[in-house]
């Protein structure tokens, strides 16, 4: 009998989610979360079909990689990648990241970011990896590395973003 107990509080412990873990809501969108449906909802977004087109490269649950590349119209008077473009890049992967399959892109929206430039945006193509940090009933926290081609890191970022349901 004791036995029974010690089980059924093992069951009991281990479906007891810690606190930054998913909320259970998401879960099984999660595990229809790939890259094509991801790809396919984005692709609508103004920065995945605009002439600064960004790519979804890779998702993996709450993270995600995108890559843009260098565009004569995005330069600043220096001649390199301007910082709102590094922003608009750092936002989308981090929305690529927080997407939830089945869910319209509109429901989640950007309540805070924020971005430190390390280096100067030299370079063809910009990669942004977004890390879901906390993930919660209605803010999900994401921390955002963007590189340059050859692996510079020209700036680190953090964004939450607000689930509209």
């Amino acid at each position: 009998m004791s036995t029974n107990n010690s089980q059924a509080n093992d069951e009991q412990e281990d479906s007891i989610l810690p606190k930054d873990s998913d909320d259970i809501r998401w879960q099984g969108r999660i595990a229809e979360k790939t890259l094509e449906n991801t790809q396919e909802a984005l692709s609508e977004a103004p920065a995945g079909n605009s002439n600064f087109k960004i790519h979804v490269d890779k998702v993996d649950g709450h993270s995600a990689q995108c890559s843009m590349s260098f565009l004569h119209i995005m330069k600043n008077t220096a001649g390199n990648l301007m910082g709102g473009y590094i922003f608009t890049l750092a936002d989308f992967t981090g929305g690529a990241a927080d997407f939830m399959p089945g869910l319209p892109d509109d429901m989640h929206t950007t309540v805070d970011g924020h971005i430190q430039f390390l280096a100067p945006g030299q370079g063809k193509k910009f990669i942004a990896q977004a890390h879901c940090e906390h993930f919660g009933r209605k803010l999900a926290y994401y921390t955002i590395h963007i590189y340059n081609e050859t692996g510079r890191h020209i700036a680190k970022g953090s964004i939450t973003y607000l689930h509209l349901v």
